[in-house]
């Protein structure tokens, strides 16, 4: 999980920046038309840009037919072409290597460049970072471009460890793209040891002094360094950046020894490293989500599974069922254990995969039992064998063994096993869901907690987290529930532990100055930490009392 928080500034009906903190799991609890969607909805647009540049996005690549943003004039808050939308994202790096960008032939990874640029011998630098890199964040601005009558990305910024590291600025034709700033006391830099002019200086600052034209220099510390083969401020992935030959002055590093344009070289790595490395792994990290939409379909009978894997199946849960007819028997049996387990959902249903083969009633095989004939048992063995199996997965009522099929029973079965087929399925690790408990017995709305809170334990089957869009204060009890047993030493051994900073819990609300999002703090017993607003518990006490 490296995705730890979401500022979203801007969007639909978000005005001021409101920032969601991502825990393994995330709830978003809030009234009807309150902007709960909202945070989903930045997340697929967010996808959009980094993985396919499409800043003005009405249909996503997971969304199906649940999510249709309608463009930029559409969701920009209160549709005022003028306001910038605007993301940043923090992520945990501890356990992630950003990227490495090396564009010289016979690189070698041990290697350490010694050489003389400028008359300053740089001793045993390295250009790889990664051993000082805990966090990062990336920052991404998209505004309306007048010149091309549609959204530009015209600020993409990345910062390291807390501290902003560097800006790529566009103009509103696409022409102009530079990096304007950089952190030249970025405290991620290591000292190299030698002195040029007053003291020991940061890499940074020598690619200041040995290679940055001071012609490009603006004012303060705004810069022009110009940027080859972008026309947006989104950097190109697994690239390093290029920059434009106007900016290096020295001619000894531009017409000079090998040596010396590799450490050019060495600097475009270390900034490509910094700058296009983070918005690479959020790339990716959000290419790896599954969303499931609200409303999941059922199963047609005789359903045919879908051959090719279409992400998009996934909101309406009919990637599940595909999912579930590969035939991958040890993963059937793990979801139906989880259906059936008296610890676990405890459904009333089991899952089945019965295989059989369709005799047409002009096979050979077929006339001949018909007719109560003999046939040859090598000639039946070759018939049968070229009649394509077919399978189809059954329900397995547990009170009498018999299997019902999908469609004769009520929805609420059919709705939670997508959500169970997602959360299960270790192809993803971050998952969002709208309402699993629609339609869904209070009871199976609690043990989904379990569920939910066995996925997230660090281990090789359970490594998921989740972003639960809910109104279900039944699965709100569950997890409060497994809290305090696990602080108080009581809990089951059946069931896997929860602790308070394992749990975020989001209120959403409607406010005169627009969407703003509250997070509810829970204690070590399972209890609200201060006052809870309206909306929570609130219903039931009036009704019982």
């Amino acid at each position: 999980m490296i995705i730890k928080a979401l500022t979203i500034e801007n969007f639909k009906g978000i005005r001021e920046p409101v920032r969601i903190e991502f825990k393994p799991i995330t709830l978003l609890f809030g009234p009807n038309s309150a902007g709960k969607s909202t945070i989903i909805q930045a997340i697929h647009y967010l996808r959009e840009i980094l993985e396919r540049s499409n800043f003005n996005a009405d249909s996503t690549t997971a969304g199906g037919n649940f999510i249709d943003l309608g463009g930029f004039r559409n969701f920009v808050h209160k549709r005022k072409l003028d306001l910038p939308i605007r993301f940043r994202i923090e992520m945990d790096l501890s356990d992630t290597d950003l990227p490495e960008y090396v564009s010289w032939p016979g690189y070698d990874e041990s290697e350490q460049l010694s050489s003389l640029v400028s008359g300053v011998t740089l001793r045993s630098y390295s250009w790889n970072q990664n051993s000082v890199v805990n966090t990062a964040w990336v920052g991404i601005t998209v505004a309306w471009s007048n010149f091309f009558q549609k959204p530009q990305l015209i600020e993409y910024e990345t910062g390291i460890n807390g501290h902003l590291f560097a800006r790529i600025s566009a103009s509103d034709d696409g022409r102009r793209v530079r990096i304007s700033h950089i952190n030249f006391k970025h405290p991620s830099f290591p000292a190299t040891g030698f002195d040029v002019g007053t003291g020991p200086q940061s890499s940074i600052e020598l690619l200041y002094d040995l290679v940055i034209n001071e012609a490009v220099v603006k004012k303060g510390d705004e810069l022009e360094l110009g940027l080859e083969h972008l026309r947006s401020a989104l950097p190109k992935w697994n690239s390093s950046l290029e920059f434009n030959e106007t900016c290096i002055v020295d001619p000894m590093i531009k017409t000079g020894e090998e040596s010396n344009k590799k450490y050019v070289l060495e600097m475009q790595a270390m900034l490509s490293q910094f700058m296009v490395g983070p918005g690479e792994l959020l790339r990716d990290a959000l290419c790896n989500f599954r969303y499931i939409g609200p409303l999941r379909k059922i199963p047609s009978r005789g359903y045919v599974p879908m051959k090719s894997p279409v992400e998009n199946r996934w909101a309406d849960g009919m990637a599940a069922w595909d999912r579930l007819y590969a035939r991958e028997q040890a993963f059937t049996n793990r979801v139906s254990s989880w259906l059936l387990g008296a610890k676990k959902l405890d459904s009333g249903y089991s899952l089945k995969m019965r295989t059989y083969r369709e005799l047409d009633s002009d096979n050979s095989i077929a006339i001949n039992l018909v007719a109560g004939s003999m046939i040859d048992d090598d000639d039946a063995s070759k018939i049968y064998s070229e009649i394509p199996d077919k399978c189809e997965l059954q329900l397995i009522e547990s009170r009498n063994g018999m299997p019902v099929a999908l469609q004769d029973i009520g929805v609420g079965i059919s709705q939670m096993i997508p959500v169970v087929v997602a959360a299960l399925d270790d192809k993803a690790e971050f998952i969002m869901i709208e309402q699993p408990e629609l339609h869904v017995h209070p009871r199976l709305q609690v043990n989904l907690g379990d569920l939910f809170i066995s996925q997230i334990q660090d281990t090789p089957e359970a490594n998921q987290f989740f972003l639960i869009e809910t109104h279900s204060e039944h699965l709100l009890l569950r997890l409060l529930r497994r809290i305090r047993e696990t602080s108080g030493k009581d809990l089951e051994p059946e069931f896997s532990p929860l602790t308070p900073e394992q749990l975020c819990i989001m209120h959403v609300e409607q406010t005169f100055d627009g969407l703003k999002l509250r997070q509810l703090y829970v204690s070590s017993e399972g209890d609200s930490l201060g006052e809870w607003p309206n909306g929570f518990f609130d219903e039931r006490t009036t009704e019982i009392y």
